[in-house]
């Protein structure tokens, strides 16, 4: 059940293939698909929800972070995960995982390397990291526009 969000769009068709590989027991190939889109669908929720909930980004080129203590750091997985205001609505054990597990696995994956040893397991982990994403950006993105009507009904009000 792919949320109707915008960020996540333009991955619906590649979720699919993956899941769909998952089902035909091609894990590999659904393993490298899920890799980039999750990473992918990250990206697009800290694009969405900067200024209008966190300020993570030091202008919207979106090109460099803004670190929890204030300082412009570079952009990478890791430091949006660990170092921005982003990891306040992320659980403490998704960023241990995904920082320590999923990220340093996905390259090598990604350049070819230990793809005779993913299996089952692997893509399921992957998938629940996915779901995990999903429901966070599908919640986060309803908390913001309730909100957005909260204040609307206090200006009205204020009118």
């Amino acid at each position: 059940n792919l949320t109707p969000l915008n960020i996540v769009c333009e991955y619906k068709d590649p979720i699919n293939e993956a899941i769909q590989c998952f089902r035909n027991t091609k894990y590999i190939s659904s393993l490298l698909t899920l890799y980039p889109i999750i990473e992918g669908i990250i990206w697009k929720f800290s694009y969405s929800i900067h200024k209008k909930k966190l300020q993570l980004f030091t202008d919207n080129s979106f090109k460099k972070l803004i670190s929890i203590d204030g300082n412009e750091i570079d952009k990478s997985i890791g430091n949006l995960l660990k170092n921005t205001s982003f990891k306040e609505l992320l659980d403490f054990q998704f960023v241990d995982y995904f920082c320590d597990e999923f990220y340093v696995e996905r390259n090598p994956k990604l350049h070819g390397e230990g793809l005779s040893k993913i299996n089952k397991e692997d893509v399921i982990k992957k998938v629940l990291t996915l779901d995990y994403v999903l429901d966070l950006s599908k919640n986060t993105m309803k908390e913001i526009i309730q909100d957005l009507i909260k204040e609307v009904e206090l200006n009205k009000q204020g009118n």
